[in-house]
């Protein structure tokens, strides 16, 4: 039974894209969110995996897309937290998730880190240098 996308993997002239098989997401914790993706499922679609809400559910956590889930049961959706495993994703989405202006919003279950713990300016090796290159002093005045 199918639970990973690796194995329906190909290179784009194996496998066109079809617009149609576009779907669009974002991860949100409290008023934090992603910037929307967007995934080709064609190959997933028309392999039949992409079927149910549990199907959905599968295919996130088995990619990892979701940091910190222990299971399928993890992934939850926001406006959608009571959706069946066994729903179908059209009757329980319908258009949700088909455009890059409404995407499917998966509940993150740690926030974003803040941009600073991702950013680090300690990662310049050489700020002299830096400031050298760019007509400025470390400090952030002119030289």
């Amino acid at each position: 039974m199918y639970r990973n996308l690796e194995h329906l993997v190909r290179p784009p002239y194996e496998c066109p894209l079809d617009p149609g098989n576009l779907r669009y997401f974002q991860w949100r914790y409290g008023d934090d969110s992603t910037p929307t993706l967007t995934f080709d499922l064609t190959g997933f679609i028309s392999a039949g995996y992409f079927r149910t809400v549990g199907d959905l559910k599968t295919s996130l956590y088995n990619d990892r897309l979701l940091t910190g889930a222990t299971g399928p049961g993890d992934v939850q959706f926001i406006g959608h937290e009571n959706a069946q495993d066994s729903d179908a994703i059209e009757k329980e989405f319908g258009d949700e998730g088909k455009s890059k202006e409404n995407p499917f919003i998966v509940k993150l279950l740690q926030p974003l880190p803040k941009r600073s713990e991702v950013f680090s300016p300690k990662e310049h090796v050489d700020t002299q240098e830096t400031a050298a290159r760019h007509h400025s002093s470390p400090e952030g005045g002119e030289a």
